[in-house]
């Protein structure tokens, strides 16, 4: 506040916008929220680093009705700010909000499509999250934005749903897309083996887990609920062995 005094009767705020957008900037990351909107309006120009800060400010105290009240009174939004906004509204578990906003995007790219489908998926939408998912693919334009985060998260859903054929599907689409096993990352893979644990396909589930170093503890826990489910009983234990901290695996029966 010492600052913003010091500003404001030397001129500098009037004088220098990155000067006043730090402050700001400063404000709103220690969630002074009075003093920051005060500052925006005393601010005679202002840029849209100015207003995704402020909206951000309000966005991460969870004051949804001022947030949205500044970004559908920002004169010119970026791509920074749409995703800003959907993606937060989505991942509090506004997916209306977020849904809404999402369709009014002027154009969207694999961040906001990201985030839109990870939040049904996450709040417990998976048939949305696919349904989401399906869209993005049905345009031709839009498959760039098939990465390694939303393959998995689709394949949680489709693990959720045991959804074995649309897994399938999924995991032909890794391929399709240029994407080996020997190159897929430790979350994918493990999101595979998920799937073909919880749908009975044990032998798939094995195949990819043989590419994978280190696999987690959720992922292996699967594979031998899997195992013991079928009546694999000595193969649920051979992979039970074989890790080496068993503390955090499900056996069953223990």
């Amino acid at each position: 506040m010492v600052l913003h005094v010091a500003f404001l009767k030397t001129g500098i705020l009037n004088s220098s916008l990155a000067i006043a957008n730090r402050l700001l900037q400063l404000y709103s990351g220690h969630g002074c929220l009075h003093d920051a909107s005060n500052l925006f309006d005393e601010m005679p120009h202002t840029n849209a680093f100015s207003w995704n800060t402020l909206i951000q400010a309000y966005l991460n105290s969870g004051a949804t009705h001022m947030s949205l009240h500044l970004f559908h009174a920002m004169p010119h939004k970026t791509h920074y700010s749409w995703n800003m906004v959907v993606s937060s509204f989505a991942k509090c578990g506004h997916l209306q909000l977020a849904h809404s906003l999402f369709n009014a995007m002027p154009s969207k790219n694999h961040l906001v499509w990201n985030s839109i489908i990870h939040g049904y998926s996450r709040h417990g939408h998976p048939r949305k999250a696919l349904f989401l998912f399906k869209n993005m693919n049905s345009d031709p334009l839009q498959m760039v934005y098939r990465d390694a985060f939303v393959l998995a998260t689709v394949l949680g859903a489709c693990a959720e749903l045991l959804a074995l054929n649309c897994g399938k599907q999924v995991h032909a689409r890794v391929f399709i897309d240029g994407l080996g096993l020997e190159e897929l990352d430790k979350v994918l893979c493990s999101s595979l083996i998920n799937l073909y644990g919880k749908c009975g396909d044990l032998d798939s589930a094995a195949r990819v887990m043989s590419f994978v170093r280190g696999v987690d503890d959720f992922s292996l826990s699967a594979l031998i609920s899997g195992y013991a489910n079928a009546g694999r009983m000595g193969e649920a234990r051979r992979a039970f062995e074989s890790k080496a901290d068993k503390d955090d695996i499900l056996y069953p029966g223990s």
